[in-house]
């Protein structure tokens, strides 16, 4: 380039300019530069080579030219989500706070009493009757439905299920077998006084007003009301100072409660921040807590004391020998323990137990409460088909 002239005009008076010209980042002045005093800057240079540039730099009053800078904000996830050093405190803080918390909330609440030796004492199942003989008692006078609910704190079908077998055991109910995997439950003595509350639930659940039903007849049935009674009846013999349901329904709806709000505050700050992460932070305790629900239930120094004594019968039900029995008792202690070993998983052991049992020894035929459609001097049919009536009983009775 043989030539170059350059010339600018300011709205005001320039207070400087300053022309380079040459070789990149070498300092050679333009050959002139001026500001003439008609606010006009003018420079001239001659000789560049290709690649050499021409620089002119010059300064302005404040003011002159008015701002052009535009500021735009805009939504990203990277940006709303990103990590820094002060969303990495605020998900460290918010993660303490839940571990103290949810850790404070269940030693205040959600923790069982300790129960004492002398609490438990010594599990005794096999008592002395006015006859002489031996029969089945069950520590604390605990009914199979209680131990259930007790042990995993919540009313399971299985519960009412082991409900049935003992009322029938105890001649509220009788059940016949009946051809093709069917069965018979018909009244025998309407339900009284030495009843709890939750027994007449599950007695009125099953045959209702009718004097028989079959289990292939019976269609959605609603556990509500026995479910509400068994866990009334837990609190009244102070197994649990609150009902089970009602402290894990409180937690759980608290944490979804949580979770939503962390949900909207994720979303805000994500529209408006960029600590979005807090928010979900919120979402996590929200969720730690709905998954702690579960250990809210709080036994009293009773009712841990009752699980411990389950433990020794659960382990009665585990050893015993049929044959360690009077003959003239097997059947009774078999048929009272029967509900106890279903509920507390210990059905097939408790049936290959007692398979030999000789069920006319009490001088009547077959068991007291089951008949079967052949006259079998044994278990052995019993056995087989009893496991089917409780797989049965359990499905029928899932909500």
């Amino acid at each position: 380039m043989q030539r170059i002239e350059v010339s600018l005009l300011s709205p005001r008076v320039p207070q400087a300019i300053v022309c380079l010209a040459g070789p990149l980042g070498s300092e050679h002045r333009c050959d002139q530069f001026e500001i003439s005093h008609t606010q006009e800057m003018r420079a001239m240079t001659s000789g560049l080579e290709p690649g050499d540039r021409m620089d002119i730099t010059f300064k302005l009053p404040a003011g002159t030219v008015p701002a052009t800078a535009v500021t735009e904000q805009y939504f990203s996830l990277a940006k709303a989500f990103s990590l820094t050093p002060g969303t990495g405190v605020g998900l460290a803080a918010i993660g303490l706070v839940l571990i103290g918390g949810l850790g404070l909330v269940w030693y205040v609440r959600g923790r069982d009493a300790h129960a004492f030796g002398d609490d438990v004492g010594r599990v005794e199942v096999l008592m002395t009757d006015e006859r002489g003989g031996v029969t089945f008692a069950s520590p604390d006078g605990v009914l199979p439905g209680e131990i259930g609910t007790v042990v995993d704190e919540r009313v399971d079908p299985v519960d009412v299920t082991a409900t049935i077998i003992d009322l029938a055991v105890r001649n509220y109910l009788w059940i016949e077998e009946l051809p093709g995997q069917d069965w018979r439950f018909a009244r025998i003595n309407p339900p009284d006084e030495a009843l709890r509350p939750y027994e007449r639930a599950v007695y009125d659940l099953l045959v209702g007003r009718a004097p028989e039903v079959r289990l292939s007849q019976l269609r959605g049935l609603n556990l509500n009301q026995v479910r509400d009674a068994l866990y009334a009846e837990v609190v009244d013999k102070e197994w649990f100072a609150r009902r089970p349901d009602s402290d894990r329904n409180l937690f759980w709806w608290s944490g979804i409660g949580v979770a939503i709000g962390g949900a909207a505050l994720t979303a805000a700050l994500a529209l408006t921040t960029s600590v979005a992460l807090l928010g979900l932070g919120v979402v996590l305790g929200g969720i730690a807590m709905v998954a702690s629900a579960r250990l809210m239930p709080a036994r009293t120094r009773r009712g841990s004391a009752l699980v411990m004594q389950v433990r020794g019968l659960r382990g009665y039900l585990h050893d015993a020998a049929a044959n360690s029995l009077p003959p003239a008792d097997r059947e009774t202690v078999f048929s009272r323990s029967l509900p106890y070993a279903v509920v507390l998983g210990e059905t097939d052991r408790w049936l290959a137990e007692f398979a030999e049992l000789d069920p006319a020894a009490d001088g009547t035929p077959g068991l007291y409460w089951y008949a079967t459609p052949e006259a079998a001097p044994d278990l052995q049919n019993f056995r087989r088909t009893f496991p089917t009536l409780v797989t049965s009983l359990n499905a029928t009775l899932k909500p």
